[in-house]
């Protein structure tokens, strides 16, 4: 498989006004902030997965080398530049996990109250409503599969079932 760069010009994040985005508008809608702190979180995380992958597609230098210079360093950089607007909209954010996120979150929007796990279980359920709604569970699926190298007919069986188990495990 060969994979060519994109055309498009690369970015970066100094180019990106952060000194201009509207604290009081982005405030706004809190869940808003959540979702895109949890999301900057898995996009940090990316060289993992790119890691894994390159490491199965080991024989296909052109993918391999696709992976760790280009698809990696962008996904860490969209990671990067979502946790720069959540620094920048609020308060330091521990990299822990998205329970860390959430608490760090819900402090900056409530400082006179106590984060407790009550809180963490409300936030998750709302965003589990959300991702069941909107997470895209086909395209999900279909990059795990996609390593195994399945016959075609066998992906697009298995695609739509891998997905649907997953929009029924979030809670």
């Amino acid at each position: 498989m060969s994979i060519q760069a994109g055309s498009s010009r690369h970015w970066s994040l100094e180019e990106i006004p952060y000194g201009s985005i509207d604290r009081q508008r982005a405030r706004a809608d809190p869940h808003l902030l959540y979702l895109v702190a949890g999301a900057s979180f898995v996009e940090i995380t990316s060289d993992l997965y790119a890691s894994n992958l390159a490491e199965y597609f080991i024989g296909d230098r052109g993918l391999t080398q696709w992976l760790r210079e280009r698809w990696e360093p962008e996904e860490k950089q969209h990671g990067l530049t979502l946790r720069r607007y959540v620094e920048t909209v609020w308060a330091e954010l521990d990299r822990e996990d998205t329970y860390y996120a959430s608490k760090h979150v819900f402090q900056a929007l409530h400082p006179a109250q106590r984060f407790t796990p009550v809180d963490h279980r409300r936030i998750k359920r709302r965003y589990a409503r959300l991702a069941r709604r909107h997470y895209p569970y086909r395209t999900a699926a279909w990059m795990l599969l996609t390593p195994l190298r399945l016959s075609p007919i066998l992906q697009s069986t298995t695609t739509p079932l891998l997905a649907f188990a997953g929009w029924l495990l979030v809670p």
